[in-house]
Formats: C-alpha cells, structure tokens, sequence
C-alpha cells in the first residue's frame, strides 16, 4: 500500500507543482485536513488528516515538519480535485440541461 501511496504522490506533485498552495489556518495542519476532508476530496482529506495527527504526536522536529508538509501537501490535492470535480459536475449539469432543453 506504502508503494501505491507514493506513486500516487509523485503523480499528484507533478500536476499539482504549478498550482497555488491553500495556507494552514492557525498554523495547524489538521483544521486543514479536516476542512478538505468535508468539503473538498475525501480520500486525500482522509491522507492529510492521518499526516497531521502524526505530525501533532511527533516527539522530535525533523518527523513533525515532514508529516506537516505532507498533511498540507495532500490537503492542496483534496482542495484542488474537489475544485476540478466541482467544474466537471457544473459542465456538465449544463451541457445536459442545454441538450434537454434542445431535445423538447
């Protein structure tokens, strides 16, 4: 599964290198992981929040950094598929209700 995960991410940091970066809120990463979770992706918001708990119960610096960084690495996913899926679902809510309309 730990192979699947960061094949993933190396797919995701390609797309995702030139995209703006959502800030932290508070300077705590699991706002922001629960936040995306609930409105943007599930499943990357899932990811996120499992990094941030692990960066909130690091004992030395070095391990909560990385698990911070990867928390809102893996909330900018969810924020930015939950934005591309809200513009595929309103296209084509459009697309359909333009073709029905025709089709009447």
């Amino acid at each position: 599964m730990n192979d699947t995960l960061v094949k993933i991410e190396n797919a995701l940091d390609k797309f995702a290198s030139k995209l703006p970066k959502v800030p932290m809120i508070g300077g705590n990463p699991l706002i922001l992981a629960i936040l995306t979770t609930l409105f943007c992706c599930l499943p990357f918001g899932v990811v996120s929040i499992i990094y941030a708990v692990n960066a909130g119960s690091a004992t030395d610096e070095a391990a909560k950094k990385l698990n911070t960084e990867k928390s809102v690495k893996w909330a900018n996913y969810a924020v930015w598929i939950g934005i591309a899926w809200l513009v595929i679902v309103i296209v084509l809510n459009i697309l359909l209700g333009v073709l029905g309309a025709a089709a009447a």
